[in-house]
Protein backbone atom coordinates (compact mmCIF):
# COMPACT_ATOMS: atom_id res chain seq x y z
CA UNK A 1 0.00 0.00 0.00
CA UNK A 2 1.48 2.98 -1.32
CA UNK A 3 0.76 6.70 0.22
CA UNK A 4 1.56 9.59 -2.15
CA UNK A 5 1.59 13.44 -0.97
CA UNK A 6 0.65 16.05 -2.83
CA UNK A 7 3.81 18.77 -3.25
CA UNK A 8 1.60 21.42 -4.50
CA UNK A 9 -1.22 22.70 -2.77
CA UNK A 10 -4.16 24.59 -4.10
CA UNK A 11 -3.54 28.59 -3.09
CA UNK A 12 -6.48 28.68 -0.68
CA UNK A 13 -5.08 26.32 1.55
CA UNK A 14 -2.77 28.29 3.22
CA UNK A 15 -0.34 27.38 6.31
CA UNK A 16 -1.56 27.08 9.56
CA UNK A 17 0.70 29.27 11.86
CA UNK A 18 0.25 26.50 14.80
CA UNK A 19 2.01 23.63 13.04
CA UNK A 20 4.67 26.35 11.88
CA UNK A 21 5.58 26.76 15.23
CA UNK A 22 5.43 23.79 16.90
CA UNK A 23 8.17 21.11 17.94
CA UNK A 24 9.77 18.65 15.64
CA UNK A 25 8.89 15.74 18.28
CA UNK A 26 4.92 17.22 18.53
CA UNK A 27 5.38 17.36 14.07
CA UNK A 28 6.74 13.85 14.11
CA UNK A 29 4.02 12.54 16.51
CA UNK A 30 1.03 14.65 14.45
CA UNK A 31 2.12 12.78 11.53
CA UNK A 32 2.63 9.56 12.90
CA UNK A 33 -1.09 9.54 14.38
CA UNK A 34 -2.51 11.22 11.25
CA UNK A 35 -0.68 8.20 9.03
CA UNK A 36 -1.89 5.50 11.60
CA UNK A 37 -5.31 7.07 11.24
CA UNK A 38 -5.41 7.13 7.37
CA UNK A 39 -4.10 3.63 7.30
CA UNK A 40 -6.55 1.89 9.67
CA UNK A 41 -9.65 3.57 8.46
CA UNK A 42 -8.31 3.79 4.46
CA UNK A 43 -9.45 7.19 3.53
CA UNK A 44 -7.79 9.86 1.52
CA UNK A 45 -4.90 11.91 2.72
CA UNK A 46 -6.01 14.81 5.07
CA UNK A 47 -5.64 18.02 3.67
CA UNK A 48 -3.94 18.97 7.29
CA UNK A 49 -1.46 15.85 6.87
CA UNK A 50 -0.27 17.28 3.57
CA UNK A 51 0.22 20.95 4.90
CA UNK A 52 2.32 19.55 7.45
CA UNK A 53 4.60 17.00 5.45
CA UNK A 54 4.60 20.17 3.08
CA UNK A 55 6.35 22.46 5.91
CA UNK A 56 8.15 20.08 7.92
CA UNK A 57 9.59 17.39 5.93
CA UNK A 58 12.75 18.98 5.38
CA UNK A 59 13.53 19.80 8.70
CA UNK A 60 12.27 16.21 9.59
CA UNK A 61 14.68 14.49 7.60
Amino acid sequence: MRITFKKRLPLRFKPPGTYISLKSKTKILIIKALISNVLLNKRVINVDIRIIFQFSSVRLM
